[in-house]
Parts: structure tokens; sequence; C-alpha cells
């Protein structure tokens, strides 16, 4: 089943208003005056219904507990571009 679909038939018949699929990446990152940082990043996909507001990131600093947000887009690569990286820096 894909995602999409899911989604659809989360929102027909859990009453949902607002859903979407949750991904998880980790990784590493040089960051500003830490060396270096275990990072998790997640993704939220609302769907193609999601329209200007589909793509939700947060990347969270794993050892210090840091996080850092952004603003929602339509595109992946402007939401993860918009993300306020530097607040794992601080």
């Amino acid at each position: 089943m894909d995602t999409e679909s899911v989604l659809t038939q989360l929102k027909g018949v859990g009453n949902f208003f607002e859903v979407y699929k949750k991904t998880t990446f980790t990784g590493y990152r040089h960051s500003n005056g830490d060396g270096e940082q275990k990072v998790e990043v997640e993704i939220l996909d609302a769907g193609q219904s999601g329209g200007r507001n589909r793509y939700h990131c947060k990347a969270t600093a794993v050892d210090s507990g840091k996080v850092a947000t952004g603003n929602a887009d339509s595109s992946l690569q402007t939401a993860l571009n918009i993300l306020h990286w530097s607040e794992l820096d601080k």
C-alpha cells in the first residue's frame, strides 16, 4: 500500500483532519564549536493534499538534545534548506 492511500484512509476512518508519514534519518554533521554531532532528522510528509505545508522537518542533536526546526513547505528540498540548522550549534 502506498503512502497516499494510507493517509487518505486514515483521514476517512480515523476522523483525522491532519496526518503525516514520519521518516527518520541519522547522520553526522560538522558543527560550529562542537566538532562533530550525531543528528536525527525527522521528515513529516502530509502527502499531496498537504499543499504548501506538505513537508515539516526537525533535527535533533543526539548528545546535547538541541533541536532545530523550520517552516513547512511543499518541497522537501526547500523544507530542509530552510531548517534552522544553526540552532544545533548554540
